[in-house]
């Protein structure tokens, strides 16, 4: 089967790259199987179809990497030994039950080979009230039962908790709610094992041979890396690529408009926007991390493109996932793509009687940091440890060339304003690398501060610039 792949071209321009490959059937990554080797083969050329040499090409079965590089004219070629035994780090997270519990939960969950479990417990504040470290658990299916203590065997009060499962590097979150009860604790907190009845892998009708998916990459200096997350392959197979440039400036203010640069130069756009989000209805914000499921996301997008939008709007960082999901509909919709505005987030304040809360000028350090954190994940550059209340995750996918803009900061309360302003009559002005003012408020040269900030680390670390804007009523 032929299936077309878009990437942005030089100057903004989308262009086809075609993958021939052969219809997916999942795999069961923790059966033994064996695989004959498969070898894959293609060409890494740019829009004017001139191979490119030098292109890494990699293939990710889980946490094993197959890779090429492509020759002088653009050919590369790979051997892929045993791939059917790739995934075996992953793990997958069942639902806690009873939710809410007063007794006990139970929260399920799948390995795939040996190693250590670590879970953890937070309260909804962000203190971590418990942690328990299983050594050396083997492949198969198992429970944690958490009897509703902290780490000196109190019960907790009742409320919202957020708990953690790690393994391997990679950690799985979720919530869960302690009601009243009769009995306020269970004997202890404890790792039990779980008997499944065995799994028939799906075999393809009529050849009767197994399909897996790989994560594709093509990384090249001074190209856009191309990242693809649902190619999968079965036997010996043809996959060609095509690279684009990266573009100093992707987008711009023009007049009244955002302008993004084709082949004929900066066409001005209408936008058609949307807001997303950070969580579902029943769930806070706050559990941005796991409310959202792939499937959610994948459906949300689609049906924004078809209801005629060009542009997504977030408020924050989202999961890893949102950014795969985003560049493989647009890798599917050259023409008409999904643009994003990504927000940039500034904590709120949390004491509101300390005075200091609401200081801008005291939040710098913590402001420019989420803005490095948050440039670096739509680059597909930043790995972020387990955080309760936050996105988390592997940020690998590079959504640069869709990013029309940044937008930074939130509502910013009038308290907020005066007490700046009040607390440091002196601040007036400010001169950066992108902006400047003068004859300021301290507000206004914090604001401006922060988004040359923004503009400023892009440039330096990716060498490009973009839009930038500040929210707030």
């Amino acid at each position: 089967m032929k299936k077309e792949f878009y990437v942005a071209g030089p100057q903004g321009a989308f262009i086809r790259c075609r993958v021939i490959l052969i219809m997916m059937i999942c795999l069961p990554a923790f059966l033994n199987l064996s695989a004959k080797d498969i070898t894959i083969k293609g060409t890494v050329t740019d829009m004017s179809g001139s191979g490119i040499p030098n292109a890494k090409v990699s293939m990710f079965s889980g946490s094993v990497e197959y890779s090429s590089m492509s020759g002088p004219g653009g050919n590369y070629s790979m051997r892929i030994s045993g791939i059917y035994n790739g995934q075996a780090d992953q793990f997958e997270l069942g639902y806690p039950h009873p939710n809410p519990f007063s007794f006990a939960v139970h929260i399920p969950f799948i390995i795939k080979s040996t190693g250590d479990i670590i879970f953890s417990v937070y309260s909804y504040s962000g203190q971590k009230i418990r942690e328990v470290r299983f050594q050396d658990i083997s492949a198969g299916s198992y429970r944690i039962v958490w009897d509703g203590c902290n780490d000196n065997g109190t019960p907790v009060r009742q409320g919202l908790y957020i708990y953690a499962l790690t393994f391997k590097g990679t950690t799985l979150a979720g919530k869960i709610i302690k009601a009243p009860g009769y009995s306020a604790f269970s004997s202890s907190t404890m790792l039990e094992t779980v008997m499944l009845p065995p799994v028939i892998p799906p075999v393809n009708q009529g050849s009767g041979t197994l399909s897996i998916p790989v994560i594709t990459q093509v990384t090249c200096f001074g190209y856009y890396p191309l990242r693809i997350t649902d190619i999968v392959i079965r036997k010996d197979t043809l996959i060609d690529f095509v690279i684009s440039r990266v573009q100093e400036i992707p987008f711009k203010t023009q007049g009244d408009h955002i302008s993004i640069l084709t082949e004929s130069g900066y066409r001005p756009l209408i936008l058609k926007g949307i807001n997303l989000g950070a969580a579902t209805p029943g769930t806070f914000p706050g559990e941005i991390a796991y409310s959202i499921s792939p499937e959610m996301y994948d459906s949300w997008i689609r049906r924004m493109g078809e209801a005629g939008f060009n542009c997504i709007r977030t408020y924050t960082l989202h999961p890893p996932v949102f950014y795969e999901k985003l560049a493989n509909y647009n890798s599917r919709h050259p023409y008409d793509p999904l643009l994003l505005f990504q927000g940039i987030w500034l904590d709120e304040v949390e004491d509101a009687g300390n005075p200091a809360e609401y200081n801008l000028i005291l939040r710098e350090k913590a402001f420019t940091n989420e803005i490095h954190e948050v440039t670096d994940c739509i680059h597909g550059n930043r790995e972020i440890e387990f955080r309760p209340g936050k996105a988390y995750g592997q940020y690998r996918t590079d959504v640069s060339r869709w990013v029309a803009g940044f937008i930074i900061g939130r509502e910013i309360s009038p308290r907020e304003v005066e007490l700046t302003n009040s607390a440091n009559p002196a601040l007036s002005s400010f001169t950066g690398m992108q902006l400047s003012i003068e004859d300021g408020s301290a507000t206004e040269v914090f604001v401006t501060k922060m988004l040359d900030e923004t503009a400023g680390n892009e440039f330096r670390n990716y060498g490009a610039v973009r839009p930038v804007s500040c929210s707030s009523w």
